[in-house]
């Protein structure tokens, strides 16, 4: 069966995603399936209606009003939460590649950062402040926590949850995979809608037929 399968992706979301051949699925547990989809359509009309909506900023409602049951406003508040853990994430993985310990990593304050051009530094326990990455890095992270309306003053916690509670040594590594599970989730959607849509861009007379999906694990 033909099957596109994602094998790797940057920071820049560049990406090796590639059509082949692999053998068809097996179900080898009692939590897994075969889902067999027998046909798949992209709406054209949908398509224009939303390209000429972005193009001219018109909001969702308004651009499909028979469907449209109100605004966007709680998606648009799941995705800025998905998009702190994500940024957060990658804020904790360049302070833990700079050396500092989960200890060190908690009693951070947003004031403990400083930037020296485009780096970021950060202090760490008995040494002199080190680089931790590039600025640009922490200030996504702190204009998502603006946005999300959580403590943005000097003395306040760097790393916290999404109720604004500063992280324990014993909480933090369970939120680190949960947040870097949000970050690899959205960077892999990210990379599989640009992958679609450089598709739809492609003329007609370049692409192939590929025929029928016919199933996938």
């Amino acid at each position: 069966m033909k099957a596109a399968r994602l094998y790797a992706y940057d920071e820049h979301m560049q990406v090796d995603l590639t059509l082949e051949m692999v053998p068809e699925p097996t179900i080898t547990a009692a939590d897994e399936v075969i889902v067999r989809d027998g046909a798949a359509g992209l709406c054209r009309t949908d398509l224009h209606i939303i390209e000429k909506a972005v193009n001219a900023g018109i909001p969702f409602a308004e651009a499909f009003a028979a469907e449209g049951g109100g605004d966007l406003a709680t998606l648009r508040e799941t995705f800025l939460r998905k998009g702190f853990l994500s940024r957060q994430a990658r804020l904790l993985r360049r302070l833990k590649d700079a050396g500092l310990t989960a200890a060190d990593i908690c009693a951070l304050r947003i004031g403990d950062l400083s930037f020296a051009g485009d780096t970021c530094l950060a202090p760490c326990a008995g040494r002199q402040p080190v680089e931790v990455g590039p600025a640009d890095t922490a200030h996504r992270y702190l204009q998502r926590r603006a946005d999300l309306g959580l403590d943005g003053s000097p003395t306040g916690p760097l790393i916290t949850d999404l109720q604004d509670q500063r992280l324990t040594v014993e909480r933090l590594e369970a939120h680190v995979t949960r947040a870097r599970t949000v970050r690899l989730s959205l960077e892999a959607n990210g990379a599989l809608c640009r992958a679609v849509l450089a598709a739809r861009q492609t003329p007609a007379h370049d692409m192939w037929f590929l025929g029928p999906i016919k199933s996938f694990q």
